[in-house]
């Protein structure tokens, strides 16, 4: 799948559902895709990702971990610190563990009206192992009639002269007070500093389940594209805002 047919199915959908009212209720929680959402004035939200991917070749890995904590400095203006333990590759042979920090900020620029979705900026500097960059990007997320929402990230990520452009999308379907199914995929376009360029796939199917305390849990299968070394992996997560 090329980046275009992003942009057609974002528009198709917008268009199919362009009666649908304002947006009501946001609909927060997902795995790949960043919702354009703000946390409001003076709210936290902390989420926890664990992580257990399984890599051709039998390829040894570990368990990845994640933690993010989000505050709203105002409704429209959110901070975010978040860290990651993850597998890196050596040489498609070995895999070594690699921690990621990134601080960062969330401006929010229009709220969903009619056919404007909503779009927040969004900018972080991050440190990796031995090596630092920067993150810059725009969201966006759309609520059709009551059940339905549409989530889209354009990002770009530059590490040590290694960038990054990744574009996604999601959609999530409410199907109550308490359970969300979510469908979600993510094309990467990775660059390394001898310009050699690789195409990565990502493509998950979850559900979330919301309990009485406000805490969301969601479980995830995630599959890559057929010519890279990962294959699949199941993602657990929980966030809760207070």
């Amino acid at each position: 799948m090329n980046e275009i047919n992003y942009f057609n199915v974002t528009f198709c959908f917008i268009v199919l559902f362009s009666c649908s009212a304002a947006a009501n209720d946001s609909q927060e929680f997902t795995f790949i895709v960043e919702p354009a959402y703000t946390q409001e004035k003076g709210e936290w939200q902390i989420n926890l990702g664990f992580t257990s991917p399984t890599y051709k070749n039998n390829i040894s890995t570990t368990l990845e971990t994640s933690v993010s904590l989000e505050y709203g400095f105002t409704d429209v203006l959110q901070a975010e610190f978040s860290s990651s333990r993850s597998n890196e590759l050596e040489e498609g042979i070995d895999a070594d563990m690699g921690m990621e920090y990134e601080l960062g900020l969330s401006l929010m620029l229009t709220e969903q009206d009619n056919f404007m979705p909503q779009f927040t900026l969004v900018a972080g500097v991050i440190a990796e192992d031995s090596q630092y960059g920067y993150e810059a990007g725009l969201l966006y997320s759309y609520q059709i009639l009551e059940n339905n929402f549409i989530h889209g990230n354009f990002i770009y990520e530059n590490i040590d002269n290694e960038s990054e452009v990744a574009i996604n999308l999601a959609y999530a379907f409410t199907l109550d007070e308490s359970w969300t199914l979510l469908a979600e995929i993510e094309r990467n376009k990775e660059t390394s500093d001898d310009d050699s360029i690789e195409y990565v796939n990502t493509f998950s199917a979850g559900v979330v389940f919301e309990t009485e305390s406000d805490i969301e849990i969601g479980l995830a299968y995630l599959v890559y594209n057929a010519d890279t070394l990962q294959d699949y992996s199941w993602q657990l997560k929980a966030a809760y805002e207070f």
